[in-house]
């Protein structure tokens, strides 16, 4: 009996070691949302009165990622009638520039687009968290409508935005004929000021042609910096002080 007991015992602490799940009633799905270090909502998210398209993995052939940042990670979001939800399991897919999050019944869904306009986005797997926004709702200009995510670099009277847009690229094997797809990267970096969006060279010249208002004091920022305007934080740093002028 003794024996008995010591052998199921034994296969209990293997299975848990192989199943972990099992223990609590659950099993890992293949190609279930990845988590990481997501505590339960502040608030649950309810989509009411809109429709939310079920989510269907249409990249399974395809190398590399649509999204901003591969696995779900947590975010506040401010829909576009103002209600504000904290702690949602988001990825930003950059291919669709559509929001997909995990629903208050667990659900993975992708939301309505227009329906939320501002996603602060927290990617915790590093040792110190980032945090990235992005926002909806400028003007269409070029390729880009108005639902479509810009990452604010820089928040204030002159916004600096960048617009990343994932596209699909066949590769074909010359020698063997062979052909792949995957995922590559558009970057475009925007300004938006008074209503109106523009693209940025990224150049001294277009740059200070924005700033002219406050010519002066950008001169001093710059005096004893080897500015180079095509880095992203450097730019960032002088818009940042720019908007800290007003």
């Amino acid at each position: 009996m003794k024996i008995e007991i010591l052998i199921r015992f034994f296969l209990l602490i293997i299975s848990a070691i192989i199943f972990p799940g099992i223990i609590h009633g659950q099993v890992t799905v293949p190609g279930a949302p990845v988590y990481r270090d997501i505590k339960a909502y502040d608030d649950h998210l309810t989509i009411t009165g809109y429709e939310g398209g079920p989510f269907i993995n249409a990249y399974a052939n395809i190398e590399g990622s649509p999204y901003f940042i591969e696995y779900y990670c947590p975010a506040s979001l401010r829909l576009n009638k103002g209600k504000e939800y904290k702690n949602v399991p988001v990825k930003v897919n950059l291919y669709s520039h559509e929001i997909f999050v995990i629903d208050s019944n667990n659900k993975e869904i992708i939301v309505t687009e227009g329906l939320i306009i501002n996603v602060s986005l927290t990617d915790t797997a590093g040792a110190i968290p980032h945090t990235y926004h992005f926002s909806s709702g400028y003007p269409a200009t070029d390729k880009n409508n108005s639902f479509n995510y810009y990452q604010i670099l820089s928040d204030g009277k002159l916004q600096l935005l960048k617009h990343i847009r994932k596209e699909i690229v066949e590769q074909k094997n010359v020698q063997s004929g062979e052909t792949r797809k995957e995922f590559v990267s558009r970057t475009e970096f925007y300004t938006y000021s008074n209503g109106e969006i523009k693209k940025l060279k990224r150049d001294k010249e277009d740059i200070q042609e924005l700033m002219k208002d406050r010519e002066q004091k950008i001169n001093e920022y710059l005096k004893d910096k080897k500015m180079n305007y095509k880095n992203t934080g450097m730019l960032a740093d002088l818009f940042n002080f720019y908007n800290s002028l007003e």
